[in-house]
C-alpha cells in the first residue's frame, strides 16, 4: 500500500499507519513526536513569498526569489516545491528557515522526501541548518567525490562529521532522505528510505542550539549552501523538522513504504593481522547490496575472541554474522617487528621512480647485472685502474624513468 502525505502528516496513529503499510503493528516501537515544522507546500500561493507550517506552530518560511519556483505534483500526492538550482549568485528560489526551528534544541531530526534532478553540479546542498561557514548540519546529494554526503561541525569544514555514502543520491525518484542528530549516542546518522546509510554513524558532540548564536537571525535554508556552491536542482516535498532524535524504527516509520532489506554482501571473508598479546582489530562493518539497488554499509557482529588464540604466532579464525549472513576473519598472529614475505603473491607490476648520482665501487660483478637494469642507468664514468687494483671508485648517474636503455662512458685519470 502506497504511504500518502496524509499518513506522514500525521493524521492516522503511527501504529495504525504501519499495520496498514506492512500489515504489522510494532508496539514496540514509540510513535515519532510531534514534529517543530512541516512543510507540506499543499497550499501555498509561491507569489506570497511564504512557504505555510502545517505543524501547527507557525514557523513560516519565507521563499526567496518565488518567482523562479514552481509548484509540481508531490511524492504521495498534492504538491512539492520545485527549485530551479543555478549558481549561488542567480536568481534560483530557496527557502528561508525561521530561527526558532532549532533554537534551544539539543536533539535534532530532519527529514524530507526529495526528488534530485541529477545535475552532476557537486555541493548543492538540500538544506543547510545553523549560522555560516562555521557552524552547520548539511545534506548534499552529490559531494566532491560524486556521493550523497552529510556533515554538521561547529568548528568549519576542518572540523566536520561526516557520513557518505556508496553513490549519489538516487535522481529524477522520489527518496526519503532523514538525518538525526543524536548527542546522548553522540552520533550523526543519515538514512535513506529507512535505511541508514552506513552502519558506523559519524561521532560528533555538536548539539542543535551549537549550530547558532545570539547573532544568528535565521535557522538556515532549503536549497541553499551557506558557502557559494551551487543551489539545488530538484524537488523538495514534506520537509520536517523535529526537535528530537528518532529512533531507527521511529525513521522507518516517518519514511513509510517498504524500508530496504539487504540481498548480499561485498565479501563475506576477511584477512586481519596482529601481533602476539594483541587483540585483533576485526571489520566493523561490510559493504551490502540493498532491494532498492543503494549499497550501505552493515553491521558486523564477531563471536568472542580468547586471548589464547593470539598469545602465540599462527592463525587462528573468527565467525561472524552481517545481517543473519554468516562471515569469517582470519587472523595471522605475527611477533612484534616480523616481516612477512609470500613469494608466491604477485603483488603487480615494480613501479620505479627514482633518479640521481651513486657514488661506490666498480668491478667485476659488482654492481650485478639485474641492478644496473633495474636502476635504468645513463652513464657510468670510472676511473680507469690497473691490474694491481681490484675496485676503483666509480660514479654512476641513474633515473628509472628513463626509456632509454644505459650507456656508459669511462674516463682515465
Amino acid at each position: 500500500m502506497t504511504f500518502t502525505k496524509a499518513m506522514r502528516a500525521g493524521l492516522l496513529p503511527a501504529a495504525l499507519t504501519m499495520a496498514l503499510t506492512t500489515g504489522v503493528a510494532n508496539a514496540a516501537t514509540a510513535d515519532p513526536p510531534a514534529p517543530v515544522l512541516v512543510y507540506a507546500f499543499d497550499t501555498d500561493d509561491l507569489s506570497t513569498g511564504t512557504i505555510g507550517d502545517s505543524s501547527g506552530n507557525g514557523l513560516d518560511g519565507t521563499l526567496v526569489n518565488a518567482s523562479t519556483a514552481s509548484l509540481v505534483d508531490g511524492a504521495g500526492g498534492g504538491h512539492a516545491l520545485n527549485l530551479p538550482g543555478g549558481a549561488p549568485t542567480s536568481d534560483g528560489a530557496y527557502v528561508r528557515l525561521p530561527l526558532a526551528a532549532i533554537k534551544d534544541k539539543t536533539d535534532l531530526t530532519v527529514s524530507a522526501r526529495v526528488k534530485w534532478d541529477g545535475t552532476a553540479s557537486a555541493w548543492q546542498w538540500i538544506y543547510a541548518l545553523g549560522k555560516d561557514t562555521n557552524r552547520y548540519l548539511f545534506s548534499t546529494p552529490y559531494n566532491g567525490d560524486g556521493r550523497l554526503r552529510t556533515a554538521v561541525t561547529t568548528s568549519s569544514g576542518g572540523g566536520e562529521a561526516k557520513v557518505t555514502g556508496y553513490a549519489p543520491l538516487p535522481a529524477s525518484a522520489w527518496k526519503t532522505l532523514t538525518v538525526t542528530l543524536d548527542t546522548a549516542a553522540e552520533r550523526v546518522t543519515t538514512y535513506l528510505d529507512g535505511a541508514a546509510v552506513a552502519s558506523a554513524s559519524a561521532s560528533t558532540t555538536v548539539t542543535a542550539a551549537q549550530l547558532i548564536d545570539a547573532a544568528t537571525t535565521s535557522a538556515g535554508y532549503i536549497g541553499r549552501s551557506f558557502y557559494q556552491d551551487p543551489l539545488f536542482d530538484g524537488a523538495i516535498d514534506d520537509f520536517r523538522i523535529y526537535g528530537a532524535a528518532l529512533s531507527a524504527e521511529q525513521v522507518a516509520a516517518v519514511a513509510g513504504g517498504t524500508t530496504p532489506t539487504p540481498t548480499g554482501l561485498a565479501q563475506d571473508a576477511f584477512a586481519v593481522r596482529t601481533t602476539i598479546g594483541t587483540a585483533p582489530s576485526l571489520p566493523a562493518a561490510v559493504r551490502a547490496t540493498f532491494t532498492d539497488g543503494y549499497d550501505r554499509d552493515l553491521p558486523i557482529t564477531w563471536s568472542p575472541v580468547d586471548p589464547k588464540d593470539y598469545a602465540a604466532a599462527g592463525t587462528f579464525t573468527v565467525n561472524g554474522t552481517a545481517a543473519d549472513r554468516p562471515v569469517t576473519a582470519t587472523v595471522t598472529v605475527i611477533r612484534e617487528g616480523q616481516l612477512i614475505i609470500d613469494l608466491a603473491k604477485d603483488t603487480g607490476p615494480f613501479h620505479g621512480g627514482a633518479s640521481g648520482t651513486l657514488y661506490g665501487l666498480y668491478g667485476p660483478g659488482v654492481p650485478t647485472n639485474n641492478l644496473i637494469e633495474g636502476m635504468r642507468l645513463r652513464t657510468v664514468s670510472t676511473k680507469a685502474h690497473t691490474a694491481r687494483s681490484i675496485q676503483a671508485p666509480t660514479r654512476w648517474r641513474w633515473s628509472s624513468r628513463s626509456p632509454t636503455a644505459p650507456t656508459a662512458t669511462c674516463t682515465s685519470t
